[in-house]
């Protein structure tokens, strides 16, 4: 049964003659409605209904059309698909099953026998045949020993979007993969050689495994199964995106065989967890690196490249290999006198109080011009009581609920796609803020060039805590005497000590941060496959701007107050904290968090500050 319940206001359907799901909704606010294209819970797609609508839609109606991609068409049965207006939280009138092979479908492709099954986006509980569509040419294999394997769609790397899609394969354990994509159209012109390149990186770690051996093949589908050739070379896959470039001389008859489509590339993958790949891609870079004439030598040899690519560009150094992955640093941007629209992100899931706490301060304490968008992820009834009760009546805030928790970094890359606003702020949602916080945010970021990311001190933050950022046993420092209804005296007393240098960090600690627009379409959103639920999401994002030019900036005058975690135990956070470790290790590799962590806690401009505050607590008590 639905766990969304229907409404009146919408309907859609499925056109197969565009091979999309088309439809109307009268939107309950707002010029235009967000809505969710899901199955089951799982969320395909967030789009907006803005177009024109068709005749048997009321006049205030907007439309939608939502073309249904290769990687959600089904091949043996029908496709349940929903659509949610996450305004009000109802599912659309629709059919139950659509419907989606018809003659506009993609079919199995040139050359390809049989009838193999898509491989769902994001809904197959396991594997349905054999060989699994993933998208067109591309076919997967898996251990049968897999447990809950599954395959849905997934980012292609920054440096290739020309990309159309992504793919994501994963199990709750370690097997084996085979992965088979036909070659794309070889060059009119006879060439001795042809070059290909794939993109590929491991999918998630739960270890400290950064790397999986892989075995790449010239294969030919026999109508039946994919027979292997040669074997071309052996490569490595690491934690983050890499290319492997595959070079082979065709003969003659492989050569026709790659013209009738029967020609493909098996890359086998050891034992792994999962892996992200893209589409195989012609390469036409000219040569560099040295050629052997062992060409496993030459693999080995470029595979060692790659990885010093890796390691150079992840510490900021001039790539000396590979000249042209160089840091791009966006330009300074200029310097502004109004504080313009923001849009503040709050992530709830439980913790009824101090959610509402955090709500009710935003809205009496703020002095510049914002909308809050709460992001309700499938907390219980209490709270789902409190939060209706306390944005109701406010244009200013909106709600969207899921039914289901799907996670802390989903909801805060939803609630981003969902806004055009400049700036961005995630503010957890057991924090109080003081007056004047967002103005305060801004104005640091007016006064540092070239700003991306902005977060206040509090009294939980890490390195960013006042007084104290340690206690003297070497945890960090909570300053248990700071309480919220002391919030503003605290504001006071740092105003009066605060230089105002606003000093650059290489990491921010993320329960308050101002995000310009440019660092999101520069490098990405949070990376939700390595942090579902947090613990490590903020410092990804941090190192990631960092390594793209953005400065990342400490408003030392602005005070927010922080409760830490109210969502989960210290057990389940202890595990949240050490798997993010393992991404973190993984997909940044050289970077010494623990170094960074030691440096911003003696930064000078702080260390002056702190010893300023030094007798805060005895002066508030008088």
């Amino acid at each position: 049964m639905s766990l969304y319940e229907p409404i009146a206001n919408g309907r859609f359907r499925f056109d197969p003659q565009r091979g999309a799901l088309v439809g109307w909704v009268v939107p309950e606010e707002g010029p235009s409605a967000p809505l969710a294209i899901l199955h089951g819970e799982t969320v395909l797609n967030i789009i907006h209904a803005a177009d024109a609508v068709e005749e048997d839609a009321p006049a205030e109606a907007f439309g939608f059309t939502w073309p249904v991609p290769d990687l959600v068409r089904t091949g043996n049965a029908g496709l349940a698909l929903r659509v949610v207006d996450l305004t009000g939280g109802g599912a659309l009138e629709g059919p139950d099953m659509l419907d989606p092979l018809t003659e506009t479908s993609h079919g199995s492709g040139k050359g390809w026998g049989g009838e193999p099954s898509y491989w769902p986006n994001g809904i197959a509980g396991g594997l349905t045949s054999w060989f699994n569509h993933v998208a067109d040419g591309v076919w997967a294999d898996v251990d049968p020993t897999a447990v809950g394997p599954r395959f849905e769609r997934a980012d292609p790397p920054p440096a290739s979007s020309g990309f159309s899609w992504g793919a994501r394969l994963t199990a709750e354990n370690e097997v084996s993969w085979t992965v088979h994509q036909r070659l794309p159209d070889l060059a009119a012109e006879v060439r001795e050689e042809e070059r290909f390149k794939l993109w590929l990186k491991l999918s998630k770690a739960t270890s400290n495994t950064t790397q999986c051996h892989v075995e790449i093949f010239l294969s030919r589908w026999n109508g039946q199964a994919f027979d292997r050739l040669r074997r071309l070379r052996r490569s490595r896959v690491m934690r983050r995106f890499s290319s492997t470039e595959v070079q082979m001389v065709l003969e003659p008859e492989e050569r026709e065989l790659a013209a009738s489509g029967e020609l493909v590339l098996t890359i086998a993958f050891r034992p792994c967890f999962g892996l992200v790949m893209c589409p195989l891609v012609p390469s036409d870079a000219p040569e560099s690196g040295p050629r052997f004439e062992d060409g496993r030598l030459t693999g080995a040899f470029a595979a060692c490249e790659e990885l010093t690519r890796i390691y150079d560009e992840r510490l900021g150094r001039e790539v000396l290999l590979a000249p042209e992955h160089k840091v791009s640093v966006p330009a300074v941007m200029r310097l502004r006198t109004e504080v313009p629209m923001t849009e503040i992100i709050v992530p709830v899931y439980n913790g009824a109080d101090v959610v509402t706490r955090c709500l009710r301060s935003v809205r009496d304490a703020t002095d510049t011009p914002f909308r809050v968008k709460v992001i309700d992820d499938g907390s219980r009834g209490y709270t789902t009581l409190l939060l209706d009760e306390i944005v109701a009546g406010d244009e200013r805030f909106s709600m969207h609920r899921r039914a289901l928790n799907r996670g802390y970094t989903k909801s805060i890359n939803e609630a981003i796609k969902l806004t055009d606003a400049e700036w961005v702020v995630i503010l957890n949602s057991d924090t109080v803020v003081s007056k004047g916080w967002l103005r305060r945010l801004h104005e640091a970021a007016a006064r540092v060039p070239g700003a991306g990311l902005i977060g206040p001190l509090s009294n939980a933050a890490t390195w960013q805590s006042v007084p104290q950022a340690k206690n003297p046993d070497g945890s960090w420092s909570q300053n248990d005497f700071i309480e919220p209804e002391i919030i503003e005296d605290v504001q006071a007393k740092l105003a009066a000590a605060s230089e105002c240098t606003y000093p650059c960090f290489p990491v921010l600690n993320g329960f308050c941060t101002l995000i310009s627009r440019a660092v999101f379409d520069t490098v990405g959103y949070f990376d939700e496959e390595a942090f579902p639920l947090g613990y490590g999401e903020e410092t990804d994002m941090c190192l990631r701007a960092g390594l793209a030019g953005f400065k990342l900036v400490v408003a030392d005058n602005c005070f927010v107050y922080h409760e830490k975690s109210v969502s989960f135990g210290s057990a389940t956070r202890s595990k949240l904290t050490r798997a993010g470790g393992f991404e973190l290790k993984n997909k940044h590799p050289g970077v010494n968090i623990g170094a960074l962590e030691r440096g911003m806690q003696f930064n000078t401009a702080m260390v002056r500050l702190r010893a300023k505050m030094a007798e805060l607590e005895s002066e508030l008590r008088t």
